[in-house]
């Protein structure tokens, strides 16, 4: 059911009568399931829309005056929810009391295209394959992990096999692109096993356009999991060789390096992030490839909009320990230090702002000087303005008796197909 949330004022909806609470039937002759259905039947200028109020059924002509859906916006998509039993999956690792939706496992190619989430495609039916293609859901987000089957079902905690690359040959044969990634579980998925993957990924170059190798994340919540071993120092360097020289053979074969690592491995192994023009155009930069590249290409504006907000008073900027001494050397200094924030909530090797609680920023605001202002990442906000921990900045600023500045780094990106162009939000800097 794909029932109208709100009408803006003065849209070719409002115009023609529709209002919140509508349920939208159909477009023309089509009839609609959700807003992938809408945008893809309503691509012209000038539409017939079939909708209910009540129990009474009208139609209305909607002619565009512009971008977007003739001024509506829907109530938000329910998400389909995870199959798989993953032996590294997050949700397991968290302890209760935090957001709700944080919780809540999507396994959905809807959320994939519209807003860039990874999906294992382990619950694709060939009829939602078909849909994909037909309506051109491009580009979508796979957590592949492994090729190997059996390996990768291990993974996903399922029993069997878990063979992902026929379905991949099937979005490839449709003209989908896909953007996949791999969690890295040491002496589980790496060495020869994360070589298979690669390779394997590569031959379906141009259908997959780029593999994010991420590494693992692990909380102290594990009681009751499948034992896992984190990814150390040696294990990143290790991995980070392998992954250069999968790049130079890529670039000279493909034309583009393919492989990207994500940005915790290089702090992890101690090396120096690549150069802008070695992340090409930053394709899984919300993936946590490539954000700490851009923050040290913008570090200057961000530092001077740090100050002017800030309004002359010293500014404390409150980050994950992984990042604290590259942003101390990018953003420390006239008026503004840097301070690591250790995650008491999910563990220490929690290491990444956007993983930080309210009440573990909390303890580092009560340690502030009295006259600094706390600066804080928007990564680690949901849309609601929410921490984890469903506190808000508001509260924290009362309790803590320092005023807080929410800041970050914005780098759009979208995707687009037939069905119109998805917007994939923003993401922020202090990783």
């Amino acid at each position: 059911m794909l029932k109208i949330q709100a009408v803006k004022e003065n849209s070719p909806a409002e115009r023609a009568g529709l209002r919140s609470g509508d349920v939208v039937l159909s477009v023309g002759p089509d009839s609609v399931r959700d807003v992938i259905d809408f945008m893809f039947h309503a691509d012209g200028d000038r539409i017939r829309v079939g909708a209910r109020r009540g129990a009474s059924p009208f139609s209305v002509r909607l002619q565009r005056d512009g971008e977007g859906l003739f001024g509506v916006s829907f109530m938000p998509l329910r998400p389909r929810t995870c199959p798989n039993k993953c032996v590294f999956c997050f949700v397991d690792q968290l302890p209760a009391g935090l957001r709700p939706t944080l919780y809540v496992k999507d396994e959905d190619y809807r959320f994939s295209f519209l807003h860039g989430s990874y999906i294992t495609m382990t619950n694709l039916s060939r009829s939602d394959l078909d849909r994909i293609i037909r309506q051109r859901l491009s580009p979508l987000y796979v957590s592949v992990h492994s090729t190997e089957p059996r390996l990768r079902a291990r993974m996903l905690g399922l029993s069997g096999t878990a063979d992902v690359l026929p379905k991949l040959e099937a979005l490839r044969q449709g003209g989908i692109e896909v953007h996949a990634q791999v969690v890295v579980c040491p002496e589980l998925n790496d060495g020869a096993a994360l070589r298979k993957t690669v390779h394997d990924l590569a031959s379906l170059f141009p259908c997959v356009k780029s593999v994010a190798v991420v590494p693992v994340g692990l909380t102290r919540h594990r009681r009751g999991l499948p034992r896992l071993k984190g990814l150390g120092r040696p294990d990143a360097v290790r991995l980070l060789g392998a992954l250069e020289a999968w790049q130079a053979a890529f670039q000279g074969r493909l034309g583009t390096r393919f492989v990207f690592a994500a940005d915790e491995m290089y702090l992890l192994g101690g090396h120096e992030v690549p150069g802008k023009s070695q992340y090409e155009d930053f394709a899984q930069v919300e993936n946590g490839v490539g954000l700490v590249r851009l923050l040290l290409e913008e570090a200057g504006r961000l530092k001077s909009r740090i100050r002017r907000r800030a309004r002359g008073r010293p500014a404390a900027v409150l980050t994950g320990k992984l990042a604290e001494p590259v942003l101390r050397t990018a953003l420390g200094g006239e008026g503004i230090r840097v301070v690591g924030v250790r995650n008491k909530l999910l563990g220490a090797s929690v290491t990444v702002v956007g993983l930080l609680a309210g009440r573990d920023i909390l303890r580092a605001m009560r340690e502030l000087r009295p006259e600094e202002v706390a600066v804080v990442s928007e990564e680690c906000l949901n849309p609601d303005g929410l921490f984890l921990d469903d506190t808000t900045p508001r509260e924290l600023e009362e309790v803590s008796g320092h005023d807080m500045i929410i800041e970050g780094l914005r780098y759009g990106k979208s995707g687009s197909g037939r069905s119109g162009k998805a917007e994939r939000g923003e993401v922020h800097a202090f990783q």
